[in-house]
């Protein structure tokens, strides 16, 4: 193959390497993939003293996948102040109404996986422009939405767009800067998806309360013309497409198609049992035995069968890669369970606005950040990244731990000190677990492990979303039909849980002197049980932690991934 590269190389964090005086025209032969007949990449890169510095082309590559990323975040968490005015627009159920978000992160959690192999084989870039237009479709579908069908099938396609440019993202940084410098990058990836987290429910309790919740998708498009111009541009990684013959072989469609069914089919199982249909029905238990049979179908599929499978199983061979990616998992169901129903309390039970409910969930996001920052550099300086982890969890089970104590009395300076430990827990989670599973892989793996990182905090995600409906749900139905007094709980009972995120039903419901003050209690109940689950999850996590080793950082030369050295071997995929 014939490539052609400048005659000295800047890393992207502007350091000089080795100088090789060749021409600008090189013929290199590639040592990966399938053989020369089906792969073919010529890289051009001017020499001309206009063509920008690698240090600049770095940053402006990733301002570019920073933005992808805010527009993301902000979309994965706007909806969860506004479902009850979604709900009462479209004259939704609950159970509808919180498919709005479980279809964004179950579209996200079945595709993260697929988008690194489509890029081991069609190239990073347009890979990850191909995930920003589905973002882009499915943000105009759910914006122009007229019934809830129509949102859900636009928080669908904005949701497989959404987990590729998650994916992408990690493997992208893997791609441009060897191990022992990422910490810094994936802290501000995790800061940029923390800060669109929390400004997501201030914007869409501003929009439904101000404006219209369809501003929620609006103000996406232009972050994502953005980004569309600056990685179509500047991004430039070490890693060569191949020809569409063998990058079709590449894919493993079978696992794929597999996996797919058999996640959706086990979350469907989940968000219904018991509440629209009992875990006794036969609606409720065939999509949960076929999501288990399924998922052991899989994992025997891919352990024996594909070349290349979705998920080679070989990445989760040792302790810190398990202790990583299950804590990951564990974490994407605390965080979304709370960021869904913690705005229900604040909205049902202390009678806040959608605009200070989503202000109030700032709470976590004042401590994340800060913390993220700390811990990314900490880790670049240091190398550590295990104790993070280990503090990280002790603070999430302090903090899930304390959600206990808020109830229709609790003050504001109450449930602002009882919601910071599990803030603080995040931000050090969302550093150092990455950097512990990317530590862990070795070198033929680490774009594998890199895009697994999102795959499983957007499963986690999507559970805990569809398990925390299912827990509330439940618990509040039992609640109301185990009194007999006054009698309209339990003749209403499956009304009041339908329309458990009805927000102005609900507050009348509340206000009546004969029911009120119990319908009330039992709603505290089913949030306080969500609580317990969440903190199961995150006692989980911290046990899972003990396991993971400390592994240094700085890998050898000839291990380390980098922009530089794809380069020097001919490996640019523009």
């Amino acid at each position: 193959m014939t490539h052609s590269f400048t005659d000295s190389m800047v890393n992207p964090l502007g350091e000089k390497h080795s100088t090789m005086k060749t021409s600008a025209t090189t013929t290199t032969t590639a040592t990966d993939g399938p053989s020369s007949s089906n792969a073919s990449t010529t890289v051009n890169m001017p020499l001309s003293s206009s063509t920008p510095s690698q240090k600049t082309t770095f940053i402006l590559s990733f301002l570019g996948l920073l933005s992808i990323n805010l527009v993301a975040a902000v979309d994965s968490s706007a909806l969860s102040v506004s479902l009850p005015i979604i709900a009462e627009t479209f004259r939704a159920s609950a159970l509808e109404a919180y498919w709005a978000g479980t279809s964004f992160v179950l579209a996200s959690a079945v595709l993260v996986a697929l988008f690194p192999a489509f890029s081991n084989a069609f190239g990073r870039k347009p890979v990850l422009l191909v995930a920003l237009g589905l973002f882009v479709v499915g943000t105009v579908v759910a914006g122009a939405s007229v019934d809830v069908r129509m949102l859900l099938a636009g928080r669908a396609v904005q949701g497989a767009g959404s987990g590729g440019l998650s994916a992408m993202t990690y493997v992208v940084i893997a791609d441009l800067l060897p191990l022992h410098k990422r910490p810094a990058a994936m802290a501000v990836i995790s800061l940029i998806w923390l800060v669109g987290s929390a400004l997501g429910p201030i914007l869409g309790g501003g929009f439904s309360q101000s404006a219209t919740w369809r501003w929620i998708f609006w103000i996406c498009l232009p972050f994502a013309g953005i980004s569309f111009i600056l990685v179509s541009l500047f991004l430039k990684t070490p890693h060569r497409s191949l020809h569409p013959k063998a990058a079709m072989k590449q894919i493993d469609w079978f696992g794929t198609g597999l996996f797919v069914a058999t996640l959706t089919s086990f979350l469907i199982s989940l968000s219904w049992g018991g509440t629209m249909f009992a875990w006794s029905s036969y609606h409720t238990i065939v999509p949960l035995v076929l999501g288990a049979c399924g998922l052991l179908v899989w994992l025997v599929y891919e352990k024996s069968i594909p070349k290349t499978p979705l998920l080679p199983l070989a990445v989760l061979g040792n302790l810190t890669l398990l202790s990583s990616f299950l804590g990951t998992f564990l974490m994407g169901i605390a965080q979304f369970g709370l960021l869904y129903y913690l705005p229900l309390y604040y909205q049902v039970i202390l009678g806040y606005t959608p605009l200070a409910a989503g202000a109030a969930l700032l709470v976590q996001c004042a401590a994340v950040g800060p913390i993220a920052a700390f811990s990314g550099a900490y880790m670049t300086r240091t190398g550590r990244y295990r104790v993070l982890a280990w503090i990280g969890w002790a603070f999430m089970i302090l903090g899930y731990g304390l959600l206990q104590l808020l109830g229709p009395e609790t003050s504001v300076p109450a449930w602002f000190f009882i919601n910071l430990p599990s803030g603080v827990g995040l931000g050090f989670l969302f550093a150092s677990l990455p950097i512990a599973a990317q530590a862990a892989a070795p070198p033929e793996h680490m774009a594998i492990a890199a895009g697994l990182t999102p795959f499983f905090r957007n499963v986690g995600q999507a559970l805990g979303i569809v398990l925390g409906n299912s827990v509330f749900q439940n618990v509040l139905r039992d609640e109301l039909q185990r009194v007999s007094e006054p009698p309209f709980l339990q003749d209403h009972a499956v009304e009041i849980v339908n329309n458990s995120a009805t927000v102005e039903l609900l507050r009348a419901w509340f206000a009546n002197p004969e029911y009120g003050e119990q319908a009330m209690r039992d709603y505290v109940v089913a949030l306080r049980m969500i609580w317990w689950t969440l903190f199961a999850c995150a006692c989980a996590g911290g046990v899972l932690s003990l396991g993971m080793k400390q592994i240094a950082l700085k890998r050898p030369a000839a291990a380390a991934t980098g922009a530089v050295n794809a380069a020097e071997s001919g490996k640019l995929d523009d």
